[in-house]
């Protein structure tokens, strides 16, 4: 009998665990809408925010402007004016430039300077940081290519070998034979040591990639913190080690090369303080924005020829700072110009939403809006302890009324079962009940 208790109760355990998964998984697929994270922008012409998202509510201002296309999508400024898409991309022409050349709007004057695309295309950068991709929150790439910094050729190409950091060594590994090269192996690993690099690393950046104008190396973090900048040039290895001081311990080091080689690209450090990172003496400029938190808010960073925009945001809210900055000497202290918060319209919350935070108490999925890797996430629904309870009341009610009609048994565990997990419960009790009086 013991047993015949336990075994019913892993069955309504597992039945619980996969209906709440599945249950509001179909429902999502079926009714939700998704909505990408609202585009936030700073205004060179305006000196003012101007942002474009999608809706989840209707928006007359919105169709108005929409001329009978994507009437779904808005755009605005942070004082609340509508403008159509066209009037739109020109508050923000070092993003649209290819539209605005397009349209003989080049050159472009702006405080009484001309940009031309030569110039936008030169300083333009886009550099990104999802929360999804910190260090410890995706599966480690073991093995990666060390592309030559010199290739002698037009285009960058990837190297026959491979690379991986072990506890003693930066070992080298033929990927066509997949056998170890120990003359590269000892080279390299000669060559950090000698740097006073201490073995076994502990994070690996870089970008390992052959599409862009150049490539930058690799960044190495050992096993002291210390940080290290590591080059292929004609088989050989460039080791320099960074001055960074105690309080600047990367966590992330984000490489773009481009056109522009001044910046590198941005870093990430320990105290969650970002900073843009140079090539010239690998120098940073602390970029000073407050309430960023990279475990649970995307990062942006905007360059382009008078400005430096930096947008972060969770699921709920986002935040944008833009900054002035001296293109010809960007190392230049940054004093923010500018500042805006706004709530995303993802945020908002459609019929749809409410009606599945009523009928499901908590769903579970398998993975994470701030994680790569998969991870069961428990979501308790807003509305439980008000609709969600009166909703299951009445399930109860339903099923009370059920059993007598069938001439069912009913317990108070199952009244309050119930309670707590509606419809999680129902599906399985009446299924067993069925089962039963077969």
């Amino acid at each position: 009998m013991m047993k015949l208790a336990v075994s019913t109760l892993c069955i309504y355990i597992l039945c619980v665990f996969l209906l709440s998964w599945a249950l509001p998984e179909m429902y999502s697929i079926i009714l939700k809408k998704e909505v990408a994270k609202t585009a936030l922008f700073f205004s060179p012409l305006d000196k003012k925010m101007v942002y474009t998202e999608q809706l989840l509510i209707d928006d007359l201002q919105a169709k108005e402007k929409s001329e009978n296309h994507h009437a779904d999508v808005v755009y605005k400024d942070e004082d609340g004016k509508y403008y159509t898409r066209e009037e739109f991309e020109a508050k923000i022409p070092f993003i649209y430039f290819r539209n605005m050349e397009l349209r003989g709007l080049f050159p472009l004057e702006i405080d009484g300077k001309y940009y031309d695309r030569a110039i936008i295309e030169k300083h333009r950068r886009v550099l990104e940081l999802s929360s999804r991709r910190l260090d410890h929150k995706k599966h480690e790439e073991a093995i990666y290519p060390l592309l030559e910094s010199n290739p002698n050729q037009v285009a960058l190409v990837l190297p026959a070998d491979r690379f991986r950091m072990t506890e003693h060594a930066m070992e080298f590994i033929d990927s066509d034979e997949n056998a170890p090269q120990p003359e590269l192996t000892d080279l390299f690993t000669t060559a950090l040591k000698a740097k006073g690099f201490v073995f076994p690393p502990q994070k690996v950046w870089g970008n390992f990639s052959v599409f862009k104008p150049y490539d930058a190396g690799i960044f190495v973090l050992d096993s002291k913190g210390q940080s290290f900048h590591i080059l292929r040039k004609n088989n050989m290895p460039i080791i320099n080690k960074l001055p960074f001081n105690k309080e600047s311990i990367p966590a992330k080091i984000v490489i773009s090369e481009a056109k522009d080689s001044k910046v590198l690209g941005f870093l990430l450090d320990t105290n969650s303080q970002i900073y843009l990172f140079h090539t010239e003496n690998y120098a940073l400029t602390h970029i000073p924005i407050s309430g960023y938190n990279p475990e649970t808010m995307d990062l942006k960073v905007l360059l382009d020829p008078i400005y430096l925009t930096v947008i972060y945001s969770d699921n709920q809210n986002i935040h944008a700072t833009a900054f002035y900055y001296n293109t010809e000497n960007i190392k230049d202290i940054l004093v923010p110009l500018h500042t805006y918060n706004m709530p995303m319209s993802r945020a908002q919350k459609p019929y749809y939403t409410k009606i599945a935070q009523t009928i499901f108490p908590f769903s579970i999925a398998l993975e994470s809006d701030h994680s790569a890797k998969a991870v069961l996430n428990l979501k308790v629904s807003e509305y439980f302890f008000t609709y969600g309870l009166i909703f299951s009341l009445f399930l109860t009610l339903l099923y009370n009324l059920f059993c007598k009609v069938k001439a069912y048994s009913f317990s108070y565990l199952q009244s309050a079962s119930m309670m707590c997990l509606g419809l999680y419960i129902l599906i399985p009790l009446i299924c067993m009940e069925q089962y039963r009086n077969k």
